[in-house]
């Protein structure tokens, strides 16, 4: 690694969705033949307000950021930092790549010249159960000075990166993309792991209306009583879009049913933060899960009972897998639900 150059850079954002949230804060450390050559901390004011559930993780208040500059304005300082070198971050979901490509454009950063610390940690050491940043820096001896914000976690990213390649041995960035490489299969225990955190974060909303919470993007229900098949990976969803000032008393039917076992293992609904991307801005949705989309007994079964919930308007059923391949981003006119009735 002697003769590479190396940036640890480190976000904090208004919340952790890469197409409505934005970036409030960016740290780099830039280091060249193992020293370190510079180092970037900058406040940034984005185009939305900080909520409160993003102020308690990273402590930056909207009245910190208010006269800083907007996130194009510093393009170039970054850009000059950045070239020329590996980046290495960390998170469980490329989500400081996916936030600086969201916000500066999608060429800003060299995907083939990307390490993500978390995946690298979990290839050399799965033994462990934890990767997040804080168990490497316990692991190492690290001192979580400033966590949580940006400079701080890029800090204690490069003690962690350095530790862990210093432990097995891995002396060139070639071994470190290969060991990458070698083991990229568990992008499904991936997907979980950002599903539990959304969950995690939405709990305490559990009870509340979804119009009155404003700090997540969705509200969740349970199953409580009976069994249900296991979650496949062809599973799905009834997608009910109900106008917003009926979306309270439509979600606690749901919910009930949910949790009474009368429908699948699990639902959601939109929150009242506004998505940029919605067709119809008046109206929220609901997502309704069947645990296999070729079970169509168990799906029709589903949406019979939404029916006698009230639900009598024509709704679409789409697969999660469709929805991962990026199938229902496209708009128009052309229906591309597995179901439509």
């Amino acid at each position: 690694m002697n003769k590479c150059n190396l940036v640890f850079l480190d976000l904090e954002t208004t919340g952790i969705n890469p197409h409505s949230d934005k970036i409030v804060e960016i740290g780099i450390v830039r280091i060249e033949k193992r020293k370190e050559i510079k180092s970037y901390s900058q406040l940034i004011k984005p185009p939305i307000s900080i909520p409160l559930s993003a102020q308690l993780v990273h402590g930056i208040s909207n009245e910190m950021v208010i006269s800083k500059p907007k996130i194009k304005q510093i393009k170039h300082k970054i850009i000059e930092l950045i070239k020329d070198a590996f980046i290495i971050t960390h998170s469980a979901n490329n989500f400081d790549i996916l936030f600086l490509k969201k916000s500066l454009g999608e060429n800003i950063v060299d995907l083939n010249k990307h390490i993500n610390l978390c995946f690298l940690s979990r290839r050399l050491d799965s033994k462990y159960k934890s990767h997040k940043l804080e168990s490497l820096a316990y692991r190492y001896k690290i001192e979580l000075k400033n966590h949580h914000r940006a400079l701080g976690d890029a800090y204690i990213a490069y003690g962690c990166f350095m530790n862990l390649c210093k432990q097995h041995k891995i002396n060139l960035i070639e071994q470190v993309f290969s060991t990458l490489n070698h083991k990229m299969k568990d992008k499904k225990r991936l997907r979980e792991i950002i599903k539990t955190r959304h969950r995690e974060i939405s709990l305490p909303y559990s009870e509340a209306k979804p119009s009155k919470v404003t700090d997540v993007y969705w509200v969740y229900a349970k199953r409580e009583r009976g069994k249900y098949p296991k979650t496949t990976k062809r599973s799905g969803k009834w997608l009910v879009f109900v106008n917003c000032k009926n979306i309270d008393e439509v979600w606690e039917k749901i919910k009930k049913a949910t949790k009474e076992g009368k429908l699948g293992n699990n639902a959601k609904v939109a929150t009242s933060i506004t998505n940029p991307y919605a067709t119809e801005p008046h109206k929220k949705v609901i997502c309704v899960y069947t645990y296999d989309s070729t079970d169509e007994k168990d799906v029709k079964r589903i949406r019979d009972e939404l029916r006698r919930l009230g639900i009598t308007d024509k709704i679409p059923y789409k697969t999660d897998e469709d929805t991962r391949n990026g199938k229902y981003r496209v708009r128009g006119d052309i229906r591309i639900s597995k179901y439509y009735e």
